[in-house]
């Protein structure tokens, strides 16, 4: 196991029925500064992965057409290309947007401007996706900002 100094991410393996799965949790810095993507994908190739399992606060939009509502029409385009190069790299996909591809719902919002954002969300390897039948955004404690 892993833990960044910090506190902004976790990562660990665990063994499933004969695979390696490593599963790693994080909270990006909200700013367009992809360094913290880089340091943290590093780690993650530190593991020795057959399948791999991200979730957490990634501070980012990847589809603003879906997942963003109000505000300025861009968000941190430099991090959002780290995380696409390694998402194709080792085919992962967000689970909730494979299985809800038409919906929009949100994870963060803002009440005063109306700006809503779906930030949080989990990356699985491709080869796991068979086994994700059900994803959901709930409200949880201090999920809104005033």
């Amino acid at each position: 196991m892993y833990t960044e100094t910090s506190g902004r991410f976790i990562i660990c393996d665990v063994k499933v029925e004969e695979r390696c799965i490593t599963l790693a949790t994080l909270y990006a810095p909200n700013d367009d500064e992809p360094t913290f993507y880089r340091i943290f994908f590093d780690h993650v190739l530190d593991f020795r992965f057959e399948e791999l399992i991200i979730g957490g606060d990634f501070n980012l939009v990847l589809d603003l057409g879906k997942d963003k509502k109000g505000g300025r029409a861009k968000t941190h385009t430099e991090s959002i290309k780290v995380l696409r190069i390694f998402m194709a790299e080792y085919n992962l996909m967000g689970a909730w947007r494979i299985l809800n591809p038409d919906s929009f719902q949100y994870t963060w919002r803002m009440k005063k401007t109306e700006v809503r954002c779906r930030l949080d969300f989990f990356l699985v390897s491709q080869g796991l996706m068979c086994n994700v039948s059900l994803a959901n955004i709930s409200v949880g404690y201090k999920t809104m900002n005033a």
